[in-house]
């Protein structure tokens, strides 16, 4: 009788303890720093950690998710980061696809950046956040295991380029010629694209508005780009 009680004590044990969570010491988690290099004041914003094992992806990790081929990526929201502190993403962050206890073991490229400049919808392109250098790392969540990064980088503006004094329309096409050859991207490139029709929407709407300042980019506004009298 007393054996029977001792296992079923010894099998209730391994239970309770199989099903405990980890503490973070004794799992996958990441250790991300702000430097004091580049951020004089603490920052709030979204903190993530964007992995690849794409070997076709050219580009930084933090450019991603890519929507149409998303890779893991997690985050939690970090308030008041203060230059020179650390914050730990682990298993409470949200991630994709899952929880980071169920990312698959595996060699990876990894980048951690803080968003916080939220009038950019991809973090990776948002001027003023801060970013890690990319690191090549072998992750298992069946082993203890701190992963450090330190943001000591800033995403910078992207200048406005140049165009010789000629016809938009010719220089236009020209441009889109040359990038269908393979000789790279148009001057403009979508981003640039994006941030003109943006301004055309955003002066239409001031109009609708009777002159009011709008700011940029629209959220919310009525974004079709008729002007015309009311009743017609």
């Amino acid at each position: 009788m007393q054996n029977t009680i001792l296992s079923a004590l010894l099998s209730l044990a391994v239970w309770l303890a199989a099903s405990l969570p980890l503490s973070a010491a004794d799992s996958l988690r990441f250790e991300i720093t702000l430097d004091p290099a580049v951020a004089k004041q603490p920052a709030s914003g979204r903190l993530f950690v964007f992995l690849s094992q794409n070997p076709n992806n050219r580009r930084e990790p933090r450019f991603g998710p890519n929507w149409f081929n998303p890779e893991p990526f997690f985050g939690l929201d970090a308030k008041d980061v203060k230059p020179g502190e650390t914050r730990t993403l682990d298993e409470q962050a949200d991630g994709f696809p899952g929880k980071l206890s169920k990312l698959p073991a595996g060699k990876y490229r990894a980048q951690a950046l803080l968003h916080h400049d939220f009038y950019s919808h991809a973090p990776g392109e948002g001027v003023g956040n801060f970013y890690s250098d990319v690191q090549s790392v072998d992750l298992d969540p069946a082993r203890p295991q701190a992963i450090a990064f330190k943001l000591d980088r800033v995403v910078q503006p992207q200048p406005f380029p140049e165009s010789p004094p000629e016809s938009g329309t010719v220089y236009g096409i020209r441009e889109l010629l040359a990038a269908l050859d393979g000789e790279g991207e148009p001057a403009g490139g979508v981003r640039i694209a994006r941030a003109s029709m943006e301004m055309i929407l955003g002066f239409i709407a001031s109009h609708r508005a009777g002159g009011a300042r709008l700011p940029l980019p629209l959220s919310g506004a009525d974004r079709r780009l008729t002007v015309r009298p009311d009743g017609w």
